[in-house]
């Protein structure tokens, strides 16, 4: 099994909510790999990280079923997903950073999705927002 995951928040030099919680995660998996390996038999997941992160996370191996890929952050842009998707060619994909949902189900409809929920505080006061962000918080929250 492949797992692609956009995992720009976590190598975050700042993190705040999501960035703290997408590296915890992925910390998880790395430590559940060292303790279990033989959980991960057959997978092979795939880190993508903004090139700049390199120059503080350096050159950290997550071993064994991990692979991290560093990219322009160009190339990670969410037209862009579509070209790294078709390549990689994934049973999963985890993009916690905000690739709306309906673009997956409409190009890439037999890759599973994992979605990831955060910050519905617009929901709850929309005046607070300009409308173009209200607009794309709804297509990534709620689609």
């Amino acid at each position: 099994m492949k797992i692609v995951v956009d995992a720009r928040l976590a190598f975050a030099q700042e993190k705040t909510g999501i960035e703290k919680y997408v590296a915890a995660i992925l910390r998880e998996w790395q430590v559940l790999a060292e303790k279990q390996p033989e959980k991960f038999d057959g997978v092979h997941i795939v880190l993508y990280a903004d090139h700049r992160a390199r120059e503080y996370v350096g050159d950290v191996s997550f071993g064994g079923a991990f692979e991290i890929k560093y990219v322009s952050s160009a190339l990670t842009s969410q037209p862009s997903w579509f070209f790294i998707l078709h390549k990689e060619k994934p049973d999963v994909f985890w993009g916690p950073s905000g690739l709306p949902l309906v673009f997956l189900f409409l190009f890439f409809p037999r890759i599973k999705k994992i979605a990831t929920s955060h910050g519905i505080a617009f929901a709850h006061n929309p005046r607070a927002y300009a409308f173009l962000h209200l607009v794309r918080f709804m297509l990534i929250t709620f689609t």
